[in-house]
Formats: structure tokens, C-alpha cells, sequence
């Protein structure tokens, strides 16, 4: 999920993200990594209020690739099968809105530095599978800031070292 907060929320719905990312882990707590993501926002109501007014049938549409880097910090615990983690980035975040049918079809692309944090919770499925629940804050130095939370359902995969 994608909740549009600010001024992007003024003008974006909620909608959905997908991604993926790979950690290096340095020991048992730290460890970083690249990432990728697609965001997908439709226009909000009001925005769909006046659009049907001023273009009839004209739909817009906003998505958000983000590319980056992130440190991820583990955070100790006795369980041996919940595993809470902290996790902050920097991205290059190209951000798209497209306008479709009515009188003036386009889109505008534009590329922006970002950065995201938040954290989350993995369970232990087997040794070498976990599921888990992660949130995060994004924050695009765009004018004005576009920014939304982001929640994401996890499975994550290890690969069995010495």
C-alpha cells in the first residue's frame, strides 16, 4: 500500500508498491543493500472532481520508480523466531504523472533525490524463510515535497553461508 501524505496527498489516492532489495549483512545486526520499487497512485477525488469538469474523460494517473541504497539494522531480541529491524535509505526517484484521454493526453517524468526510513517485523518460517510486515517514510525533494507512507508485506529469503 501507498498513502500519499501533504501536498501529494491533496492530489493522489492511495494506491499500491511493489519491490524488492538484497542486504549483505557485515555481522548478526548491520547490514545494507540495494533496492527497487514501482508506486502506483491514481488521481485523488477532488482531482477526478475537476477533471470531469474542465476536460471530460480525462484520467490521471502518478506512479514512482525509486532505486536505491539502504542500512538495515536488526534490533536484538530473546525470541528466536521474531525479528525487528530498523531500515533507512537514499534513492533516485523518478516520478511520473500521465494524463489519459480528454482533450490533452501526456505525462511528465522527472528525476529527484529522496530518502526513505522505517522498519519492521520478519517471523521465521523454516531456517532459511521469513515473512514480515514492513513501513516506511518517503520523502522526494520535489516542489513541493512529494511523500508518502508505504507498507509492504516481506518474504525473505537466505542463503545458507559457512
Amino acid at each position: 500500500m501507498s498513502m500519499p501524505t501533504g501536498d501529494y496527498g491533496d492530489v493522489a489516492s492511495t494506491g499500491w508498491n511493489f519491490g524488492g532489495q538484497a542486504d549483505y549483512w557485515m555481522n548478526s545486526q548491520w547490514g545494507f543493500g540495494p533496492d527497487i520499487a514501482y508506486h502506483s497512485n491514481n488521481a485523488s477525488d477532488a482531482v477526478k472532481t475537476a477533471l470531469a469538469i474542465s476536460d471530460p474523460g480525462a484520467e490521471l494517473k502518478f506512479s514512482t520508480i525509486q532505486f536505491g541504497a539502504h542500512a538495515i539494522y536488526m534490533i536484538p531480541t530473546q525470541a528466536g523466531t521474531m525479528f525487528p529491524y530498523l531500515q533507512g535509505g537514499v534513492s533516485e526517484y523518478n516520478f511520473k504523472a500521465k494524463t489519459t484521454g480528454g482533450t490533452a493526453p501526456g505525462d511528465v517524468s522527472d528525476n529527484k533525490f529522496g530518502f526513505n526510513m522505517g522498519g519492521g517485523l520478519d517471523f521465521r518460517a523454516t531456517p532459511t524463510v521469513n515473512f514480515g510486515v514492513n513501513g516506511a517514510y518517503h520523502y522526494v525533494t520535489t516542489d513541493p515535497a512529494t511523500n508518502w507512507f508505504g507498507i509492504q508485506g516481506r518474504v525473505t529469503f537466505k542463503m545458507p553461508t559457512k
